[in-house]
């Protein structure tokens, strides 16, 4: 079985990882899983760490994550590291690419650098280096983007609501 990239499985890998507080990383995209080798310290750092997530894994991972409500936590900063993983995830989607690796571990105390891999559809390997403002940038636009559909689901369940309001009305003249 082959499992498909998208943010909400980065996104339940990142939050793994910050549960496990796995600062260095690097996340390798295989066929039917993902692979990290991981440490416990800010890059760079030793990376004794290493975890492998099958489908199975994610789909386990993301109903534990909705059983403690991790996805609607609002004490979280803006900027962390599921919600980085996912904008890195539909910015390669974006690009009709496949993603190969994300790696941290040529950051510093001062810099925060994410190497990515991915292979486009014409087969061409390509390497992006993300700095911090960059990776600012694709995280607000992931924001954005959540916030937009959200809206509209919010919308249509709006509609829905004054529906079956007025209908509930009707019945009750009836």
């Amino acid at each position: 079985m082959s499992l498909s990239l998208t943010s909400e499985v980065l996104r339940s890998i990142g939050e793994n990882l910050e549960l496990r507080g796995i600062k260095t990383f690097i996340i390798r995209c295989e066929e039917d899983s993902f692979a990290v080798d991981g440490g416990y310290q800010s890059p760079p750092a030793p990376m004794p760490v290493s975890l492998y997530y099958s489908a199975n894994d994610i789909r386990e991972l993301e109903r534990k994550a909705r059983e403690r409500n991790d996805y609607l936590s609002a004490t979280r900063s803006f900027i962390y590291l599921p919600e980085i993983l996912s904008s890195i995830a539909s910015y390669v989607q974006d690009k009709e690419a496949s993603l190969l690796t994300i790696s941290n571990i040529e950051s510093t105390e001062a810099i925060s650098v994410i190497d990515i891999e991915y292979q486009t559809l014409q087969g061409d390997r390509i390497s992006d280096r993300l700095m911090n403002s960059t990776v600012y940038e694709l995280c607000v636009r992931e924001h954005k983007r959540r916030a937009r559909r959200q809206k509209l689901t919010d919308d249509r369940f709006t509609r829905f609501t004054s529906l079956q309001a007025r209908f509930g009305q009707v019945s009750n003249f009836l």
